[in-house]
């Protein structure tokens, strides 16, 4: 292992990308952009003299392909990529996501903690195998190259544990006995929703499972709704990013998240609350339930509600998992840590 080696944790989401790593003082910083990519087009140099600011773009060439990367690749790019399936997991795509976090974040050398749904977790291997390596790229013209040293997956879910109960150096910051408790976790991600419980620090079968609920359900309620009104359709993503914003101009009118993305939200809570109480009851063999994810800043509250007695929604629950991850990656759990 080289000394500029980092220790990184990455949450390549179907919604966003949250990468999570150690400053030179061990404070936790973030990056995250939207999870979408695009082909990149030719721009124009062309200004219109009263003021705007030229969008700033990641332009990502990799293996013959060049690519728009994140926010600008909704606008400036008119054929996008947001792969919503498993088959996204090892594919090119999820690489060069990747790859793009951590050139957004000056690393050039790492050893990787990143985490799967667990409905999704029997295609770790796939995973593994794209990202581990050398890569060679261009980063808005100039080359680079990114080394990837290991990668250890684990459950998605884990991500918030390790981020609720392990200090930025990996050491655990509660005592033995609570760490040992029974603990809930619901994870709300774009496209799944994870319900682990774990005790004695280790994950209980009957108590964890993956349901295929996620905000993209309400999303597409929202999209059928705007295509009924204007007769065109946004992608997801651009949704996604309006629904966090409280809104979206079409044509000159502003379409307001309230109304039919308020009841698509209930919604979707009222159905990932009836499957968690359908694992767990009433929760009350757990001394705490964390609920987390993307989706919990949309559906946080109403989940929680569902277990007034010891639910509680994580500070900054969409780069909870990968903040978790980074932490846990400062411990020794490498094959690296082993044979230094």
């Amino acid at each position: 292992m080289q000394m500029n080696t980092q220790r990184i944790g990455i949450d390549v989401g179907f919604g966003d990308v949250k990468l999570a790593r150690l400053d030179d003082a061990g404070r936790v910083r973030t990056t995250v952009f939207p999870a979408i990519l695009g082909r990149a087009e030719n721009r124009t140099k062309i200004s219109v003299g009263l003021g705007g600011r030229r969008r700033h773009i990641q332009a990502i060439e990799y293996d013959g392909q060049t690519y728009f990367i994140g926010e600008g690749a909704i606008v400036e790019s008119r054929l996008t990529a947001a792969r919503q399936d498993q088959d996204r997991i090892g594919s090119v795509e999820e690489r060069v996501l990747m790859l793009a976090a951590l050139a957004r974040a000056r690393v050039t050398d790492t050893l990787l903690v990143t985490g799967l749904p667990v409905l999704w977790w029997n295609s770790r291997r796939d995973l593994v195998k794209s990202w581990r390596g050398t890569h060679n790229l261009k980063v808005n013209g100039k080359s680079q190259t990114i080394t990837v040293r290991e990668v250890r997956p684990v459950w998605q879910p884990l991500g918030s544990f390790y981020g609720h109960f392990l200090r930025n150096d990996g050491a655990a910051r509660a005592d033995e006995a609570t760490l040992r408790a029974g603990f809930g976790i619901v994870d709300i991600g774009l496209n799944t929703t994870d319900l682990t419980g774990l005790n004695n620090l280790q994950p209980v079968g009957c108590w964890t499972t993956g349901i295929r609920v996620g905000v993209r359900d309400a999303l597409e309620v929202i999209s059928a709704d705007i295509e009924a009104r204007y007769q065109v359709r946004r992608p997801l993503p651009e949704l996604a990013l309006a629904l966090r914003q409280g809104g979206i101009t079409i044509y000159r009118e502003h379409y307001p998240m309230d109304g039919i993305a308020t009841s698509a939200l209930e919604s979707l809570a009222q159905e990932i609350v009836s499957q968690a109480t359908r694992q767990w009851g009433q929760a009350d063999r757990f001394h705490t339930v964390l609920v987390t994810g993307g989706g919990a800043a949309l559906l946080g509250e109403r989940v929680r509600a569902a277990f007034p007695h010891n639910a509680e929604v994580l500070n900054n629950p969409g780069t909870a998992n990968a903040v978790g991850f980074a932490k846990f990656a400062q411990r020794r759990i490498f094959k690296a840590d082993r044979s230094g």
